[in-house]
């Protein structure tokens, strides 16, 4: 786990949350997952000392154990004992879905306003949030989890402006430092903020794009695996436009972002795809959100997790692979942002 448990416990443990509803949960039949459980990262399973819900472990496609009742007490023990077996998540009864979101948006809006929290720890909640309201979304297909997203859209921003309050001109090295290694949709939104932020895109409602259309490119895509798929691949080049189809059905997402989504991986230069229609013009939000999703994925392809020593090699393989295929004036602002230098 990146941050040790019992420093989350601590911190959450000073909140008070509402007592969950209590509802009648009828038996489990069935390999129903979308119907019935939704998941939670273990780390990111944050109610403080005592859990407020039943936890279950996911056994095979069918079968579900559960591993922790309501009210019980977090054994320390125990959650490092399922971490270094591997167990990734536990899951949720779905009928508990809005209870267990009320919870996250209280967690979510005091250690956005916590400034004296520290960076560390701030950024693992957020940035935790933020994974969450994705991999619920594209579980379970369900509005109701992107309650959340208007707190988290400044929550984000506001961390990546501490970052550049505390460590001015190198606040790039040091977020990304505590943030790469969270979901590719987070580290996005976190890039794509940075990026609209050097070409003085600075109102809300562009910026609130830009996150949203970061944040949801890839929801078409499985798991994170997909995304490193060759682009050589059909089903993958399709990804955009199953991406657009689906976020389509939910009128959180304006036309705005649908077409930042559609068009995340046209280039101005190079391979482009999906085919782009007659006198179609790829805009400027677009190629944030396109080369924010770029730079996401280099940095697992070149570093794997984040290492400052490694940042040579990193630009190198950006200013050949990635950059070439932007506008002049997108890839200047961002290489200044990241290694504090124009292009001759």
């Amino acid at each position: 786990m990146q941050l040790k448990i019992k420093e989350i416990i601590t911190y959450i443990d000073k909140l008070q949350f509402p007592d969950p509803h209590e509802t009648e949960v009828s038996p489990i039949e069935g390999p129903r997952l979308n119907e019935d459980f939704f998941s939670i990262p273990l780390e990111q399973y944050l109610s403080g000392r005592n859990s407020r819900f039943d936890l279950y472990l996911k056994l095979n496609s069918n079968k579900f154990v559960k591993v922790l009742h309501q009210g019980d007490s977090f054994d320390i023990n125990f959650l490092s004992g399922l971490d270094q077996r591997g167990v990734s998540v536990l899951y949720i009864n779905r009928n508990k879905l809005s209870d267990y979101l009320k919870i996250q948006e209280k967690i979510l809006l005091t250690i956005a306003r916590d400034y004296e929290a520290n960076l560390k720890l701030k950024s693992y909640i957020i940035c935790g949030q933020g994974a969450q309201i994705f991999t619920s979304f594209q579980e379970l297909r369900d509005s109701q989890c992107l309650n959340n997203i208007d707190l988290f859209i400044p929550a984000v921003q506001n961390l990546v402006e501490e970052f550049r309050m505390k460590f001015k001109n190198n606040f790039f090295e040091h977020l990304l430092n505590e943030t790469s290694g969270y979901h590719h949709s987070v580290t996005s939104a976190l890039l794509g903020i940075i990026f609209a932020k050097g070409q003085k895109i600075l109102s809300q409602g562009p910026l609130r794009t830009i996150v949203i259309a970061s944040m949801f490119h890839d929801i078409s895509l499985e798991n994170e695996i997909e995304a490193e798929k060759s682009i050589e691949n059909e089903k993958f080049k399709q990804h955009p436009l199953e991406s657009e189809r689906l976020l389509s059905h939910h009128h959180f997402f304006d036309s705005a972002v649908l077409q930042a989504v559609k068009q995340h991986h046209m280039r101005i230069r190079g391979e482009s795809f999906p085919s782009m229609a007659k006198n179609e013009v790829i805009n400027q939000t677009s190629q944030i959100v396109g080369l924010a999703d770029e730079i996401s994925n280099s940095l697992v392809k070149v570093m794997g997790n984040f290492d400052i020593k490694k940042m040579q090699i990193f630009e190198a393989y950006l200013e050949e692979k990635v950059f070439p295929n932007f506008s002049r004036g997108l890839v200047d602002s961002t290489r200044e942002i990241m290694f504090k230098k124009k292009k001759n």
